[in-house]
């Protein structure tokens, strides 16, 4: 399947991002892992 590149999907409602745990989720094929910084926001890198 075809995705847009370079444009803004949504990846995980704020609540689902828990301060203590990581999160996966795949997204455009890609398996990405969410998890919080010490400031508390929301980062993502690939898994």
């Amino acid at each position: 399947m075809t995705f847009l590149r370079n444009t803004w999907y949504v990846a995980a409602w704020d609540h689902e991002v828990a301060h203590d745990t990581l999160f996966q989720r795949t997204l455009l094929n890609e398996s990405v892992l969410f998890f919080r910084d010490d400031a508390g926001k929301v980062q993502a890198i690939s898994n």
